[in-house]
């Protein structure tokens, strides 16, 4: 009896961790949160921030923001005037980020471990073998989304940028 307990604990959460975090989207931002992670020194993310000024970022912006996009050379205008303010705003993203995945994720993927007061580790096992399994299909199913991980804050730092410079004109 102790073995089936331990084995459906251990299935239910492979089954609600792969689920959760499947409709949430939450493994995305586990995958942004750890690319970034590397980038949170000023002078490392400025690194980053300055190789966004390629044409392929700019197609990114053009797409995502087309109304604010005119020439590449507006776009370059636009990245060197936000220079100053990125590394703020980036750490403001990037805490937000993580607060949301610790506080909102986790909780509620940690929950159900509750109902398996004696095999709770079998539990958090099966969901971590969930995280795993998930993060390796976004990561080999999904390789197109690793260019977009790779400049999400960044362009969403110009956005941003953008929303606030319209609210002052």
């Amino acid at each position: 009896m102790i073995d089936s307990m331990e084995y459906l604990a251990f299935g239910i959460g492979l089954v609600f961790g792969a689920s959760y975090l499947r409709f949430s989207g939450s493994t995305d931002w586990l995958l942004v949160i750890l690319h970034y992670m590397f980038f949170r020194s000023k002078d490392s993310f400025y690194g980053l921030y300055d190789d966004a000024d390629k044409e392929s970022s700019y197609e990114r912006m053009r797409i995502s923001a087309p109304e604010n996009m005119g020439s590449y050379a507006k776009y370059l205008k636009i990245h060197q005037e936000a220079r100053p303010s990125a590394y703020k705003r980036f750490t403001r993203y990037y805490s937000s980020l993580t607060r949301f995945l610790l506080v909102r994720t986790l909780p509620i993927l940690l929950i159900p471990a509750i109902l398996f007061w004696s095999n709770w580790y079998f539990y958090i096992a099966g969901a971590l073998v969930a995280v795993i399994l998930l993060t390796l299909y976004v990561i080999i199913v999904k390789p197109n989304s690793a260019g977009a991980r790779k400049q999400l804050l960044v362009l969403a730092i110009l956005k941003n940028y953008l929303k606030d410079q319209k609210k002052t004109k």
